[in-house]
């Protein structure tokens, strides 16, 4: 309490100019650099889920051979979730940022 009363009153006494709050800009030519670099990551992440698609394919193929049944709806979950998780990421960034 007293800390806070102290700190008023000092600060209160010191001239100070209100300090500049500038919209947010992108700087020139940044959002094309910035939508290519989003566009391969994109494209990264879904060549990435089809390699793990063709992964877990082959496990479930030879568990399966192998006589051990297999947990395929975990492996085939996660790369849904892989995929949507790529898929949707450009448009949640692009919602936070608006």
């Amino acid at each position: 309490m007293l800390i806070s009363l102290v700190s008023s009153v000092i600060f209160g006494m010191l001239p100070f100019d209100p300090l500049p709050d500038p919209a947010p800009a992108a700087p020139p030519g940044a959002t094309a650099v910035v939508s290519n670099v989003f566009a391969a990551m994109k494209w990264g992440g879904l060549v990435l889920a089809v390699v793990c698609l063709i992964v877990v394919a082959g496990t479930y193929a030879v568990k399966n051979q192998r006589g051990e049944g297999g947990q395929l709806f975990t492996g085939l979950a996660g790369v849904a979730l892989l995929v949507l998780v790529v898929s949707g990421a450009v448009t949640i960034v692009g919602w936070i940022a608006s």
